[in-house]
């Protein structure tokens, strides 16, 4: 069904569930409320709609597939009180969106896109697991509050340059990968399936002291202002890239038995333990610490020597 004015809103509203999709065409002005529907089957679609300023439902629960917005240069108010499902968000250039009401929080997702808006904050996205999880170009976001348990992928990126980004009951991911952010906060995170990275961030500590296993690529690189990386429960993983941040002096990692990827470590470090390390099957293990008066390579040596390091080594401090 194809909503060409408000009046074919209104003439929706005495069906609680409509099976199929829904669009609204390039020329609806100003508002739609779909109050009355409970729940769309198919897809709820808005595309290059230069006009609409508002959309809402006090009544819409689910939607079967994708909750789309895209070129929608004028909206700026999404909201959705009652909206606990959906298969799929995707919202792309609406630059001038600047406010969600999903009061009820968004329950289900198999994936949420959100780039181009004028969004301070997003909040409310109460999702359990997610395949997909991307919010970049946002220029103004300065929060993101998401309570995903398990995720696909995360991808994180290029919005407001202090972005503080909190999953506090984030346990599992297959990918994340996370840049220019001034705090992030996975308190419970203790599994990458894939990769984790953090780049280019102007955050001053990253606490990932709850990460148990990374069996992909574990990466922490440039961070000029980072001086606390905490990474106490680590115990396996894939790889190690810990290069160009400027103010990070030491590493700690008490638990690390376990790396069967490569290690590339350097900055001005003055110290750096693996006191727990039983066996490093890559193919290089690199150390390269500027502070050369005070970092001492001789538990690595010792580590290559006895063959707990197997690749090619070298350090230099």
């Amino acid at each position: 069904s194809t909503i060409r004015n408000a009046g074919d809103a209104t003439a929706l509203a005495s069906c609680s569930t409509f099976t199929g999709h829904i669009t609204i065409a390039t020329g609806v002005p100003d508002q739609v409320a779909l109050n009355g529907i409970r729940q769309i089957t198919g897809n709820f679609e808005v595309s290059s709609n230069p006009d609409l300023v508002i959309l809402a439902s006090n009544t819409l629960e689910k939607i079967g597939g994708r909750f789309m917005l895209d070129t929608v240069a004028a909206l700026r108010t999404v909201n959705f009180t009652k909206l606990t499902s959906v298969d799929t968000i995707t919202w792309y250039s609406v630059p001038r969106l600047e406010e969600i009401g999903l009061d009820a929080g968004v329950d289900v997702a198999q994936k949420v896109e959100i780039q181009d808006t004028n969004l301070t904050e997003i909040r409310n996205f109460n999702i359990k697991s997610t395949e997909l999880l991307y919010i970049q170009d946002n220029e103004v976001l300065r929060y993101i509050s998401i309570l995903l348990n398990n995720v696909g992928s995360v991808n994180i990126g290029r919005n407001y340059p202090k972005i503080q980004v909190e999953m506090p009951n984030l346990t599992w991911a297959n990918n994340v990968t996370i840049h220019d952010v001034s705090s992030v906060l996975t308190p419970v995170l203790s599994h990458v399936n894939q990769t984790f990275g953090l780049y280019s961030s102007p955050l001053h500590s990253l606490d990932l002291s709850s990460l148990r296993t990374v069996d992909g690529l574990l990466s922490v690189s440039r961070n000029p202002n980072i001086t606390n990386l905490k990474l106490t429960s680590l115990q396996s993983v894939g790889g190690l890239q810990i290069l160009n941040n400027s103010a990070l002096g030491t590493l700690f990692f008490d638990n690390l038995a376990n790396i069967s990827g490569d290690v590339s470590i350097g900055g001005d470090f003055s110290n750096i333990s693996m006191q727990a390390l039983r066996s490093d099957t890559g193919g290089y293990f690199t150390i390269d610490a500027t502070n050369g008066s005070t970092f001492n390579c001789e538990p690595f040596d010792k580590y290559h020597s006895n063959r707990v390091i197997e690749g090619v080594y070298q350090c230099h401090g």
